[in-house]
């Protein structure tokens, strides 16, 4: 029943493995040609790329052009495509809640998801709502001595149901003991201040942002 909710990833990324987030090829093609070529001349065909969220539109177009094992985080735009990914040059397509953990921590995850705990706390149950319209998902996975959570949310600060989401967000966050979190705003943040158009190590990021 357990794996019905929560997934384990196929494959573990590490500190040497890139990331990225909403690329979003769809809209130029001089700009996206300039991004594959970008991506291709630091990215090996065995380095993992974790991106956070919108890839793109034209997947048929890019997702074998860009060189590595390619893992998507799902956001709004990647909604309903999960095939179109996987048979398009991805290797793994996550959504709502992903784990690589102790299965005992993996257990408690279900019991918060499912609510066995809190069945007359109306509130974790209004989460539970709001995680089915795929407002947000995430990916916890143990890299080196500490716990990392992966995210994207799609809603902004002025909309409905933004405050619900960060707040389960950080339960989760709390539940399963995460030291670090990185979502797709803290991380464009980063790439668009350095003027970054590609994918990074994560021990860069770890270096400079945490």
């Amino acid at each position: 029943m357990i794996d019905n909710y929560i997934k384990s990833m196929m494959l573990p990324i590490n500190e040497n493995s890139f990331i990225v987030s909403d690329i979003l090829l769809c809209c130029k093609e001089i700009q996206e040609e300039n991004i594959i070529t970008s991506w291709n001349k630091q990215i090996d065909g065995n380095d993992k790329i974790l991106i956070l969220g919108n890839f793109g539109f034209n997947i048929q177009n890019y997702g074998y052009k860009l060189k590595g094992k390619k893992i998507l985080l799902m956001g709004p735009e990647d909604k309903n495509r999960k095939y179109d990914y996987l048979v398009n040059g991805f290797v793994e397509v996550l959504s709502q809640f992903t784990f690589n953990f102790s299965r005992q921590d993996m257990q408690k995850m279900y019991d918060f998801l499912i609510y066995k705990q809190y069945k007359d706390d109306e509130r974790l149950y209004f989460y539970k709502q709001l995680w089915k319209k795929d407002y947000a998902s995430c990916y916890i996975s143990d890299i080196g001595k500490k716990r990392f959570m992966f995210s994207h949310f799609s809603l902004n600060e002025d909309e409905e149901n933004y405050n619900e989401v960060i707040e389960v967000l950080n339960l989760i966050f709390e539940i399963t003991k995460c030291d670090i979190h990185i979502n797709h705003r803290i991380l464009n943040s980063y790439l668009n201040k350095n003027n970054i158009k590609e994918p990074i190590r994560l021990k860069e990021l770890l270096t400079d942002v945490v």
